[in-house]
């Protein structure tokens, strides 16, 4: 953990350079310990006992999970939020206040159920939320991984048009991933966010905004988002007409419709001829037919 609560319930900081020697845990106020000293990689909070569930977690302490939290100011890390009818309570592992918006880093496997009641406990209380997945590889030859992964363009019209979004088309592999679609509110809106992390480096996330089979093929934005300090949330909930209006997706999408336009006419032309071609055929065979008739002609074909 990197945030725990003092003696007078205020917010404290493992970063901070004091060595605190009473602190507690943030979500189920058990005593915890300030470790800052010795061969660690960075400051932190650690239970006497392992009985929180927030505390000590393996997807909480994961180096790629707190490096995404570090994007952020430490007054946004790990926010508290109490749920009034059951007195459960949630640790957020970002809460921007200024654009009311939660966003949770997941690296590990988690349960359907717990992802849907976290997902709408939020939205249900008026708040925005955005779930980033881990989904680098594990392999050292990611080349190979993202051509398995990525499926490759199809020779037709569609791709001719929508081809920005055809090549982003994922093979997901984490499961479940139904669970997307079962909180209360759609996949993609001004409340609700997926994105997942494919770069080996993590810091490029993908809004998910269509999907096929389940999630198990999913479609990414055109913009990518780059994990950085200072970013800007309203980048999680564009819609693609707005990322299509802007470059160099406008430029691309207007020379995309001028192909489609061109390619469609030629396509049309073709099926013109073909059917003009084969009406020429049909009537030389009735012709043929009527003539073998006349002839007591049996016809061969």
């Amino acid at each position: 953990m990197l945030v725990a609560l003092d003696a007078n319930g205020d917010r404290i900081y493992a970063s901070a350079e004091i060595d605190y020697k009473e602190c507690y845990c943030n979500a189920c106020g058990e005593r915890v310990k300030h470790k800052n000293k010795g061969k660690i990689v960075r400051p932190y909070f650690s239970h006497l006992q392992n009985t929180c569930p927030y505390g000590d977690n393996k997807e909480y302490n994961h180096e790629w999970h707190i490096r995404m939290e570090e994007l952020f100011p430490k007054e946004a890390r790990e926010v508290r939020f109490v749920d009034d009818q059951t007195k459960e309570v949630h640790i957020a592992d970002v809460y921007d206040k200024e654009t009311n918006t939660v966003i949770e880093f997941q690296h590990s496997r988690i349960d359907e159920a717990e992802f849907i009641k976290r997902t709408n406990f939020h939205l249900e209380n008026g708040r925005r939320i955005v779930w980033i997945f881990d989904e680098r590889t594990q392999s050292n030859n990611n080349y190979e991984r993202l051509t398995k992964r990525y499926r490759k363009l199809p020779n037709t019209l569609e791709a001719i048009k929508n081809g920005p979004y055809l090549e982003r088309s994922f093979i997901w592999k984490r499961n479940p991933r139904r669970m997307l679609e079962q909180s209360n509110t759609g996949l993609y809106t001004k409340t609700y966010s997926v994105c997942v992390v494919t770069d080996d480096e993590g810091v490029i996330a993908h809004r998910i905004v269509k999907q096929e089979d389940g999630f198990h093929i999913v479609y990414f934005s055109l913009h990518e988002i780059q994990m950085r300090k200072g970013l800007d949330i309203e980048e999680f909930f564009q819609f693609e007409s707005y990322w299509k209006s802007q470059e160099p997706w406008k430029s691309e999408f207007e020379q995309r419709n001028i192909e489609y336009e061109r390619k469609k006419k030629e396509i049309d032309r073709l099926e013109k001829e073909r059917k003009e071609y084969q009406a020429d055929i049909d009537r030389k065979v009735d012709e043929l037919k009527k003539m073998l008739a006349k002839r007591n002609i049996k016809p061969w074909f």
